[in-house]
């Protein structure tokens, strides 16, 4: 019985990382600091640096927390799933969105609504190892 309360707490979670599309953060940057080249790359730089720290969170939640996975992945989506108490703190801080969340775009992935339709081209794509 233990078990079966434990798996009903497992929840998906869009994980929330500043990072988009290499082109498009950089031209964010050169907007954001009038086209000046060095200013953009340093603050690129410093975007991706947040996400590396967020990374290396989560790499040492799994680490820690048997019940925390990869639940699915896309070209814009990482939604890892867990109990709430194992990915908690990543909660609070903004860092993963779940169900009903204000924040979250989306809501979380789930196989029987199948939210995240794939089409063949996309299959195609993965299956080479580009999008």
């Amino acid at each position: 019985m233990r078990l079966w309360k434990g798996l009903l707490k497992m929840k998906n979670y869009d994980l929330n990382l500043p990072v988009f599309r290499t082109g498009d953060d950089l031209q964010y940057w050169l907007n954001e600091t009038n086209d000046d080249q060095k200013k953009a790359f340093l603050k690129m730089s410093q975007q991706y640096d947040e996400a590396s720290k967020i990374c290396k969170r989560v790499a040492g939640i799994i680490a820690e927390h048997e019940d925390v996975k990869i639940a699915k992945l896309d070209s814009y989506t990482i939604l890892l799933t867990g109990n709430e108490a194992s990915l908690g703190g990543l909660i609070v801080d903004g860092v993963l969105f779940g169900p009903g969340d204000e924040e979250g775009e989306e809501p979380p992935y789930n196989e029987e609504d199948e939210l995240y339709p794939q089409d063949e081209e996309d299959d195609e794509c993965f299956e080479r190892g580009y999008d």
